[in-house]
């Protein structure tokens, strides 16, 4: 079991930020239309998935882009917490989600060949992560209390590529949260639970989670750390994400289990399914998870969620 850092320790301010990167993310909060496949294309952490080829045509990424604009009235960081938290959902969406990456481009907001590179980076990122996640299913011994920690599984070609998401990543947290890592644990939160549902007028519903690839949020956090990624600090953020899981499961999983994979949790009208966790539920949860084994309750979470993606050769594809 790893050592997790002392509850002292702050998250503080990444001083090499790339500044043309620094506001960006990797983790997408949008959902879809319920007529249409998944409008999201993300390989990796968008809770979506779908190719790039599927939904180009079935959705314009410059129309929904004008519209989330327009719904929230900008993108700045602002007092208000539940706005802030969706204007940072549809911000980190945009940033890494490769069908509302080809939006930017066609705003101009976005070099094509930038575009390009950063999908290939979430696409090798996101392959790692599945195969994390479904070894680390495989390996727990529940009965032991244990599973595989991946500190050793260091990949060099991946290297720069989890750097650059992570500096994505931790920039927005730092532009909409600041050092307040409570602020960023409570909208992490309120989107496992489906409080910062959003529906656009042309139906599409947005910074909510659409499929099960949010469980890569936490399997992200655990793999900049093992790989010295400004590892304390995605320590700290990984607690909230694995935790989550467990709200996320309950709202957004399917009724049975049984075989479920992570497309198992895409729903086409992607509307609450279970009952949403209460603030004395969330505390609890807090609690329980104060200094708790992390690669432990990953694998834990995924053989109780997702016993099809356990039991299974290859790892699937989401959105498919």
């Amino acid at each position: 079991m790893r050592a997790p850092p002392s509850k002292e320790e702050r998250i503080e301010r990444e001083d090499t930020l790339d500044p043309s990167v620094s506001s960006g993310a990797v983790f997408n909060g949008r959902g879809g239309r319920a007529v249409l496949p998944d409008a999201q294309a993300s390989e990796m952490l968008t809770p979506g998935g779908a190719d790039w080829e599927e939904v180009s045509n079935t959705l314009d990424p410059v129309g929904f882009l004008d519209q989330l604009d327009e719904q929230l009235g900008g993108l700045e960081p602002c007092q208000e917490a539940r706005l802030n938290a969706r204007r940072f959902f549809a911000e980190l969406d945009r940033q890494m989600n490769s069908f509302l990456l080809g939006g930017l481009v066609a705003r101009g907001q976005m070099h094509r060949e930038d575009a390009d590179q950063r999908r290939l980076a979430v696409k090798a990122i996101g392959n790692e992560l599945r195969t994390r996640i479904q070894e680390r299913c495989r390996g727990l011994d529940q009965d032991r209390g244990t599973c595989p920690s991946f500190a050793d599984r260091v990949l060099d070609h991946l290297v720069p590529k989890c750097r650059t998401i992570s500096l994505l990543f931790l920039g927005l947290i730092q532009r909409y949260f600041g050092e307040s890592l409570s602020s960023f644990e409570q909208a992490f939160t309120w989107f496992a639970n489906g409080d910062l549902r959003l529906v656009l007028p042309g139906l599409v519903v947005t910074t909510q989670p659409s499929s099960g690839n949010f469980f890569l949020f936490g399997e992200f956090a655990l793999m900049a750390h093992d790989y010295g990624i400004e590892a304390g600090r995605w320590w700290r953020l990984a607690n909230v994400m694995i935790r989550s899981q467990m709200i996320f499961a309950r709202v957004y999983g399917p009724a049975d289990l049984a075989g479920a994979t992570l497309v198992s949790y895409a729903g086409r009208d992607y509307a609450r399914h279970g009952r949403p966790y209460t603030r004395a539920e969330i505390a609890q949860l807090e609690k329980e998870f104060d200094g708790a084994d992390l690669d432990l309750a990953a694998g834990r979470h995924a053989g109780q969620y997702m016993p099809g993606l356990c039991a299974s050769r290859t790892v699937p594809r989401t959105g498919k």
